[in-house]
């Protein structure tokens, strides 16, 4: 089937049954970023021979003035009225920002899913694109409008946490609950730091929009060296934390810091101190790159503590690691290697889209 000698990675297959024909995909192939593509071959028995598809790969996107790209690991399927469409995987880079590290722009979000439309041929192969690549618009298909929309803002008066919720390592219910505080998500001062793959008690969510604000009310008072807030996070290499602090013997502090990973710098970008324990309202507010935290002790009156003018750091290219899964925005409690077990409270996540 791969025609250009690249067998890097092929993943997820799929056999379709259409008119007497098996169609036999390999939704994606030759690794996840450019050069990612799908291949096709059908046969009259399952069992094959199979023949390729002409000119595979059978879709590939070609256009590199395009706004989507990277697609792969598509589905095709047959609308009630008998139209056919593909859903795949596709990335938007912002173009308008670049360094060294990335000469062809941001991806923020991550994966996101695309749709295109199917032509089945004469010959009986369906068709999608040429080689002048996948269009980023066409005509909406004739189906009745029925938006789903994920589930994001949370009061945690639920007694599980919503489907919107990650959790970036396999958790320990014990040092997550919602049943011992009614109507708060609880999450006790974990072992390990941000920077630590063994660290758990971090719960976040896809960030969905390029334009957006955040906001969680917390009740925490660290002992020593704990720390609990509100995070933006991508791996353990790359995220941007605003969190409570115990300031010494001056009382507390609200923290900015942030960790660029592929620039390998970690620093506190801004503080803000004097502040009290317990009942604290966070906000993060995400404009593009440009990235804001705020504090408020009423949830009316807000307070700047500091600006990430540039975050592009928090996108698919920001990481060293393995990066295509977008930045997340959640809540996390770790005790920083002071082994002390004390509770940080949520609640009240409003994730609100929009500038």
């Amino acid at each position: 089937m791969e025609t250009d000698g690249k067998k890097a990675a092929p993943e997820g297959p799929h056999l379709l049954k259409k008119d007497g024909y098996y169609y036999f995909m390999m939704a994606a192939s030759s690794g996840a970023f450019e050069g990612h593509h799908q291949l096709l071959a059908r046969s009259k028995k399952i069992y094959g021979p199979y023949e390729s598809y002409p000119g595979n790969p059978f879709l590939a996107q070609y256009n590199e003035k395009a706004v989507n790209k990277h697609q792969g690991h598509g589905k095709m399927f047959s609308t009630p009225n008998g139209d056919w469409y593909i859903t795949v995987i596709t990335q938007r880079r912002d173009e308008s920002l670049k360094n060294s590290y990335s000469k062809k722009g941001y991806s923020q979000l991550g994966r996101e899913t695309s749709l295109y439309p199917v032509i089945w041929k004469k010959d009986g192969w369906p068709f999608v694109c040429d080689k002048q690549g996948l269009p980023d618009t066409f005509e909406f298909p004739d189906l009745p409008y029925t938006p789903v929309k994920t589930k994001q803002s949370d009061d945690f008066s639920s007694q599980k946490l919503g489907i919107q919720w990650l959790n970036v390592r396999n958790p320990v219910y014990e040092e997550r609950r919602l049943d011992e505080r009614k109507g708060w998500l609880r999450l006790y001062t974990g072992n390990y730091t941000l920077d630590d793959i063994q660290a758990r008690n971090i719960v976040v969510q896809r960030e969905t929009d390029k334009f957006y604000t955040a906001t969680v009310k917390m009740d925490f008072t660290p002992q020593t060296v704990e720390q609990a807030g509100l995070l933006c996070y991508y791996d353990t290499q790359t995220y941007a934390s605003y969190s409570l602090r115990k300031d010494g013997d001056n009382g507390f502090r609200l923290v900015v810091e942030e960790r660029r990973g592929r620039e390998k710098i970690k620093r506190v970008v801004a503080e803000t101190k004097g502040i009290n324990a317990g009942v604290v309202f966070l906000r993060v507010k995400v404009e593009g790159l440009k990235r804001s935290f705020y504090y408020s002790t009423d949830n009316v009156n807000w307070h700047l503590t500091g600006t990430i003018e540039n975050a592009s750091y928090l996108s698919d290219e920001g990481t060293p690691m393995w990066g295509f899964m977008g930045t997340m925005v959640g809540m996390y409690a770790l005790n920083y290697g002071s082994g002390i077990r004390i509770p940080a409270d949520f609640d009240d996540f409003v994730y609100s889209a929009g500038r």
